[in-house]
């Protein structure tokens, strides 16, 4: 059984041709990390700008899972998830 998932992009709008909301299908025990998998199918050039080569995060992103900070991209995610990508910023 599929599930959808809502991953919502605040950075990176001119790779990924202005949208900033996508819905994603993945199976039942999918991880963060698998729906990142499915978004990078179809915009590849964002990859680099979000992972490591290793598949972490990169330092100066963070994401979001129904509102609760992740650092962690092996947790499941349920039905109607929602991601949030977004930059770390500076205060000052």
């Amino acid at each position: 059984m599929k599930r959808k998932i809502k991953v919502k992009i605040t950075i990176y709008g001119h790779l990924l041709n202005g949208k900033r909301e996508f819905h994603i299908d993945v199976y039942e025990n999918a991880e963060i990390r698998h729906c990142f998998y499915e978004l990078f199918e179809k915009y590849p050039e964002i990859r680099d700008k979000i992972f490591t080569k290793s598949d972490n995060l990169k330092d100066d992103v963070r994401v979001l899972l129904n509102g609760n900070p992740v650092e962690d991209l092996r947790i499941k995610v349920k039905d109607k998830a929602d991601i949030c990508v977004f930059p770390v910023s500076a205060g000052g």
